[in-house]
């Protein structure tokens, strides 16, 4: 841990967080007053993307009916007892990672 001191006293510097739009940030010491000139940092913007896998657009968009857990899990129909949820991200997630192993080994 970095823990700059007052060029003035010696004392420690505190990190000062000035409340506009965009924030400005500066160094202080509580001890003699002394306080560097507030510096803003430059503002980069770019649009959020979330990160969009099979698994989530099936769960989340076709709310496709869980009806390969005959095929792909337990003959009797019901899901892997590590899944929550049936239909939910996970789940669709097991069951492709299941049906391409079993494409990887025909």
């Amino acid at each position: 841990m970095l823990i700059e001191t007052c060029p003035v006293c010696g004392s420690d510097l505190n990190d000062i967080c000035y409340p506009t739009y965009p924030p400005k940030y500066a160094k202080q010491c509580f001890s003699c007053g002394w306080a560097s000139e507030a510096v803003q940092q430059d503002i980069i913007r770019r649009p959020y993307k979330r990160e969009v896998t099979v698994s989530s657009e099936l769960s989340e968009y076709f709310c496709i009916p869980c009806n390969l857990c005959n095929k792909y899990f337990n003959k009797d129909g019901s899901c892997p007892s590590e899944i929550d949820i049936c239909n939910s991200e996970s789940h669709w997630a097991l069951l492709l990672e299941r049906i391409a192993n079993e494409k990887n080994q025909c």
